[in-house]
């Protein structure tokens, strides 16, 4: 059987895995770019023109920030050398390679975004079956809210929803307001961190920071969490001051 926190670390490493895998691959773009443009056997033209592009799309991959446009600038690069490799009569297998792991690396992020408007319809909707709403979803949930509406009114439809959901599964007593807050409060600083950076990369990072269920442990004593008072109204946390 594996452990509760097998499964954790799998998950931190299954979300970490596309940012290295982005990370690695732009590396080695840019350093076998480079290398090509100064020492490639194909002709100058096709080096400056593909080659080019392809170096200056996979920096771009670098920023994270706008890492969509360089990977469509290098795909764009690629596209040419293969259109080029093609005509000569020879076999571009690895720019295949390199195409194909830079359009599947695209669509994990644009699944992403598409997961995000899906949870958010469900949750708004009070569609979202309890079963399947899980830490991450909440966590993913608070952030779609904090992003659209702001702290304040996210936490208004953050407990609303949440609510809903606790008397759907039969449970309207376990419905948290300290948790809810606490979260939501950690969640809203991982965004004003980062506020600049797209929605994949902001919910990485969320994910990473606040992942850990019991990360209210740091914060609040045992005793003080599972209080009655703190399940009915917000309660200031007694081991360390929640980040503002």
């Amino acid at each position: 059987m594996v452990s509760g926190y097998g499964v954790k670390r799998a998950r931190r490493l299954a979300r970490a895995l596309p940012r290295a895998l982005r990370w690695g691959l732009a590396v080695w773009l840019v350093v076998r770019e480079a290398v090509w443009l100064v020492a490639g056997h194909e002709p100058l033209a096709l080096r400056l023109t593909a080659g080019g592009t392809v170096l200056v799309g996979a920096a771009i991959m670098l920023t994270w920030r706008w890492w969509l446009a360089g990977a469509a600038l290098t795909v764009a690069g690629i596209g040419e050398a293969i259109g080029w490799h093609l005509a000569s009569g020879t076999s571009p297998w690895f720019l295949w390679a390199y195409g194909a792991a830079i359009a599947a690396l695209a669509a994990w992020d644009t699944f992403s975004l598409v997961r995000v408007a899906h949870l958010r319809r469900n949750f708004r909707a009070r569609r979202l079956a309890p079963s399947a709403f899980d830490h991450a979803a909440h966590l993913t949930v608070a952030l779609d809210c904090v992003r659209r509406l702001g702290p304040d009114e996210a936490l208004a439809e953050l407990r609303q929803g949440l609510q809903s959901l606790a008397q759907r599964a039969g449970k309207a007593d376990n419905y948290h307001e300290t948790r809810t807050r606490a979260w939501l409060a950690l969640v809203t600083h991982v965004y004003r961190c980062h506020v600049d950076d797209p929605l994949p990369r902001l919910l990485e990072r969320v994910l990473a920071h606040c992942g850990d269920g019991t990360l209210l442990e740091s914060y609040y004593s045992r005793e003080r969490l599972t209080s009655v008072e703190a399940r009915r109204q917000f309660v200031a946390p007694d081991l360390a001051p929640l980040p503002r």
